[in-house]
């Protein structure tokens, strides 16, 4: 992962740039982004999660950026085994 952008890891390519816009403002802003997202897992595949972003600061400087995400595909799998 070392080397590679945020983009090269985790954008599935499904969303327009509007979007990814939106989510590096509010991060910019120092505040936190939560929202539904078409993501792109380890292996490639695609799965729709619920995201939290936000940025990490030390002494009003940005650092980097957390994110939190919940895979809502595996949630629905789990669900219906157990049905």
């Amino acid at each position: 992962m070392l080397g590679r952008t945020t983009a090269e890891l985790f954008r599935a390519g499904t969303h327009d740039p509007a979007f990814y816009g939106e989510i590096m403002r509010t991060l910019r802003a120092g505040r936190p982004w939560s929202g539904a997202m078409v993501g792109q897992r380890a292996d490639g595949t695609l799965s729709f999660q619920e995201t939290v972003l936000a940025p990490v600061t030390d002494a009003g400087e940005t650092l980097g950026f957390v994110a939190l995400k919940r895979d809502l595909d595996r949630d629905a799998l789990a669900a219906q085994a157990s049905v």
